[in-house]
């Protein structure tokens, strides 16, 4: 590695860790689900064993198990306590920047990995997810190191790769789902390519199988969440997961190692109609996102997010240059085919509408494949002197003005916030100390859980708090907080909305503050 590549890429991760740190010197609590997380960590260091025994919000969140034995022993070989513990877990993030750089540079070289790595450090959908103290943070970085371990190609890499792959499994399921796409569309691609597929293959086989037998018969939450709440049968499923194994088999076979395809092998050609046509409709998403609402999500963009979000679409604008520099390579053609995988995974998830596979929920997931092609836009387009060296600085200064946006305000995130600040603190303090059911939103209810408190609304008082006189919901007690009042969270994918403290006036108030209030429900 030179040295000018070294020093870059030593810039990139300390840019990574600034901006995934950055919330929790701003803030207490920083993740909409870290009450959930933290209580999960707490009971594997109170009991020392790891349980699916869970009274909180939904039945997923047992199911991290990975993540949370890593949050406790981070928690037990240190002085940092299980909140603490589950903030340093982030620090994993910093092995996406150098993964994707590794990635890359088996693609097109040293340069343009760094590339691929300054995009992953700054991209919005991705540095602000990895940035929660969240099991995905974990799993992505998992999935990365198991692609990494998989190119090598070799027959001793079977057992690590699904090592790797079953850890990851276990803290994070839904990276588990990514990566059975990689996996399945890397064997179609050698296929048609005339490439080795067998040993791919094999691995494609053998981790189909445990993802079946976790999913079946221990990870009951995403079996509800993805096919039972779709009408989807898991019988079908793992009926056409063996279909697809069987056929891709058969393909290979019939193929003889001939390619079913052609390429062009001329890495450095770019040619104009596709990437035109992918920028295109990459603004027509933007723009419908705004005019009809997220797809997946029920909350529409505030129309001046538009420009707010402008540098970020500049990148992926960019990135789409990069598909004709890396089809030549035999791993630049998974990546391909791995993009166009999740492109239909999330078009699925929004046909079906099934809650844990969204479109939203696959945005962080495509940033990795279109990392890649970053890369290989902005080392083809910047290769050279004069006009491509001014280009270089245009690239160097929008990937910076990125790093500024990866925390939107809330009017450009649906009216949502992740945080919850110090003047919060004791409201939820008293509150958690209360008998009986208490009133509030999401964000406040994990706040209450992860202090011992069971009897929280989560997002069941929506229509309560709408009309609270006209409503059948009896909590005992309301919690209000001057940030909850701006935007309250009730339901996954529903837009954050205003409260109208009033009604609760004629209510007995037992505790207020300059930015909380707890009401006695009358």
């Amino acid at each position: 590695m030179k040295r000018g590549t070294l020093f870059a890429l030593i810039a990139i991760i300390f840019l990574t860790i600034f901006l995934r740190a950055l919330p929790f010197f701003q803030h207490v609590f920083w993740g909409m689900d870290e009450g959930e997380y933290l209580r999960m960590t707490e009971n594997i260091l109170r009991t020392g064993t790891i349980s699916s025994e869970y009274n909180g919000w939904t039945v997923a969140y047992p199911y991290f198990q990975g993540y949370f034995v890593l949050s406790a022993a981070f928690s037990s070989l240190s002085s940092l306590s299980a909140l603490a513990s589950l903030g340093a877990v982030i620090i994993f993030s910093i092995l996406a920047p150098i993964s994707v750089f590794l990635m890359v540079s088996k693609i097109m070289g040293e340069s343009a990995g760094i590339w691929a790595s300054g995009f992953i450090a700054v991209a919005a959908p991705y540095a602000y997810h990895t940035s929660l103290p969240a099991p995905e943070s974990l799993g992505q970085a998992m999935l990365i190191l198991t692609i990494l371990i998989l190119w090598r190609d070799g027959e001793k890499t079977l057992f690590p790769a699904l090592f790797m792959a079953t850890a990851m499994l276990v803290s994070h399921p839904l990276s588990g789902y990514m990566l059975l796409l990689f996996t399945g569309t890397s064997v179609a691609m050698r296929i048609f390519r005339g490439d080795d597929w067998k040993k791919r293959w094999v691995f494609l086989a053998i981790y189909s199988t445990i993802l079946m037998i976790y999913w079946m018969f221990v990870g009951e939450g995403f079996r509800k969440g993805v096919l039972i709440s779709s009408g989807v049968s898991p019988v079908l499923v793992v009926f056409l997961t063996y279909l697809a194994l069987f056929s891709l088999y058969m393909l290979g076979k019939a193929s003889k190692g001939r390619r079913l395809v052609g390429y062009r092998e001329s890495p450095g050609e770019i040619s104009l109609p596709v990437p035109a046509l992918m920028s295109a409709l990459a603004a027509s998403i933007l723009i419908l996102s705004m005019t009809f609402g997220i797809p997946g999500l029920k909350s529409a963009l505030d129309p001046s997010a538009a420009l707010f979000y402008l540098p970020f679409l500049g990148l992926i604008m960019v990135s789409f240059w990069g598909t004709y520099p890396i089809k030549a390579s035999r791993r630049g053609l998974e990546v391909l085919g791995w993009l166009m995988a999740l492109t239909l995974s999330a078009l699925a998830g929004y046909f079906i509408n099934a809650h844990l596979l969204i479109p939203y929920r696959h945005l962080e997931f495509l940033m990795i494949p279109i990392a890649v092609l970053f890369g290989a836009a902005a080392y083809i387009l910047t290769s050279g002197r004069g006009k491509e060296n001014r280009f270089a600085g245009f690239l160097v200064v929008l990937l910076l003005i990125n790093a500024f946006i990866v925390y939107p305000p809330s009017q450009y995130m649906g009216g949502f916030s992740e945080s919850t600040d110090w003047e919060e603190i004791p409201s939820i303090v008293v509150a958690s100390g209360f008998d009986g059911l208490i009133a509030t939103d999401h964000r406040l209810s994990t706040d209450i859980f992860a202090l011992g408190k069971e009897e929280v609304s989560w997002e069941d008082a929506g229509d309560f708090f709408r009309n609270p006189d006209n409503s059948t919901y009896a909590p005992n007690y309301v919690l209000l907080t001057e940030k909850m009042k701006k935007g309250a969270a009730f339901g996954s994918g529903n837009p954050a909305e205003r409260i109208d403290e009033t009604p609760f006036f004629a209510c007995y108030l037992i505790y207020r503050d300059s930015f909380s209030s707890i009401y006695l429900w009358c």
